[in-house]
């Protein structure tokens, strides 16, 4: 087994990402991550941007679209959830069958992230309004989905670097 480039480089920046967490208002790591995987899956290149971008905005918007119907049903939010979640992820399906949105990996882990990042992230600087709320919470649920896609792109950015601080010295 050799100890390569790219293995020193992910390596130390990963350390490096895990001090985002100790900022005032924490970067969310394990999004970074994603953002991470999402690059080198999507061939370890700058287009990997192209790639992502389009359909994780699609997947962060439905998401949002079913958190907004747990607000509008609480406390019986489980049935009108269920069904919500079904449209948006048959919404999302149609949208993955259009080329500029078929990355399927982005869209149904950004849908995903969008649920971790709005009801796992309490207590870390989030705006997150437990139910019943007074009204709807558009602006914390905006707000998370910017949140969470940023950091999904500062992980996208950091295979970027990984794969240049590698590639140093190559010809």
């Amino acid at each position: 087994m050799k100890i390569q480039k790219l293995d020193i480089s992910v390596s130390v920046l990963a350390g490096v990402a895990c001090l985002f967490f100790f900022m005032p208002n924490p970067i969310t790591v394990w999004a970074v991550f994603v953002g991470w995987a999402w690059y080198f899956s999507l061939g370890a290149e700058p287009k990997a941007f192209a790639k992502c971008i389009p359909v994780m905005v699609v997947a962060y918007v439905l998401a949002s679209i079913a958190i907004v119907v747990v607000y509008m049903t609480a406390p019986n939010w489980v049935i009108p959830v269920a069904i919500a979640v079904a449209v948006t992820a048959f919404i999302l399906m149609m949208f993955l069958k259009i080329p500029a949105f078929g990355y399927s990996i982005v869209g149904f882990v950004s849908y995903a992230v969008m649920f971790g990042g709005y009801f796992g992230q309490g207590g870390f600087g989030f705006p997150f309004l437990a139910y019943p709320a007074p009204a709807v919470p558009i602006g914390n649920i905006a707000i998370i989905a910017l949140w969470m896609m940023m950091s999904n792109l500062i992980g996208m950015g950091f295979g970027l670097l990984s794969v240049a601080l590698a590639n140093i010295g190559k010809k």
